[in-house]
Order: structure tokens, then sequence, then C-alpha cells
């Protein structure tokens, strides 16, 4: 009975250090790699509340494609239809039109938040529309991938970590996109 009662306290407290364990995981260096970010966040309109709010608890995704990891072959991206594909099955006419008649709809839908866009960051229309469906599906084959810490990693760990680093910093919080 006795060694029940110690195996029951010993997974009592195992289980009341877990999230210290996690926190004590963490990766010290990119912790330090995205506080060093927050100054360039602050001079470009990002406060320091909100840096601190949308960065607590960020860890790594070192499961992405694209990275240069120490010790490790270069990841790459063999999943993405794009480099798995011969063009005729990418470009097959049947998914294009499909696309194509889909982003017709959703530009009569979106027409205003669409036109927003447009004039404040100078993509057309059209444009964005086309890289929704291509990328996404419009949303319907989302991946499971967050946003800002897919930015993160590749500001840090990526092939191109100059263009991650400003599209992190650039990334502001905001509302989910539309469905």
């Amino acid at each position: 009975m006795l060694c029940l009662h110690r195996a029951l306290a010993a997974s009592t407290l195992l289980l009341a250090l877990l999230p210290f364990a996690a926190r004590a995981a963490a990766d010290p260096a990119f912790t330090q790699f995205i506080a060093s970010l927050s100054p360039e966040a602050q001079a470009g309109g990002v406060s320091r509340a909100t840096f601190d709010k949308e960065t607590r608890g960020l860890e790594p995704d070192y499961k992405l494609p694209d990275l240069i990891l120490p010790g490790r072959p270069a990841t790459g991206a063999p999943s993405q239809a794009e480099f798995v594909q011969v063009p005729a099955d990418y470009l097959k006419e049947a998914g294009i039109i499909s696309l194509a008649d889909e982003g017709k709809r959703l530009l009569a839908k979106y027409r205003v938040a669409l036109s927003g866009i447009e004039a404040r960051f100078g993509v057309p229309a059209t444009i964005v529309l086309a890289i929704w469906g291509r990328e996404t599906d419009y949303g319907r084959s989302a991946e499971a991938y967050d946003g800002l810490r897919v930015l993160a990693t590749q500001a840090y760990v990526g092939r191109r970590k100059d263009k991650y680093r400003d599209e992190f910093i650039l990334a502001r919080p905001g509302p989910a996109p539309p469905a």
C-alpha cells in the first residue's frame, strides 16, 4: 500500500512539474533572438505590450521546410504540389476553372475588403484571390500552421532569414481572414 501511495505522489508531482519542464525545454537562443527584434517592431509601430503578448511562449517549428539547422541536413519542401507534380497535373484545366469560378464569387462577396487591401498595399484584388485560391483552396485546405510561428522560425533558421525577419517585424495581429 505504501508503494501505491508513493507512486501516486510521484505521479502528482510529475504532473505538477510538467508546465515548468516545458518552459525549461524552450530554446533560449530562439527566445533571445525574438526578444532582440522588439526594438525593430516598436520602430515599425508595434507596441511593446503587443509584441510581448504575441511572442510570449513562441517556440520555433523545426519541422518546417527550407530551414538550415546546424548538424542536420537541409530541409526541403518535397510535399508541396508544385515540387512533386508534373506541370500538366499541377495546372489541370478543370482545377483552374474551379478556382477561377470560386474567385469570381468571392470577389463579389468581399469586394469592399479586397478594395481596401488593394488601396492599402497596392496588390490587385484578383492577385490576392489567385494566391488565396492556389495556396489554400480559399481556406478549405488550411494547414495547421501558426503564421507568426512560421515567420519567426524562418527568420531564425530559414534560408531567407532577412526576408522573413522583415515579414515577422511587419506582422500585425488582426481578425481572422474571411472563410
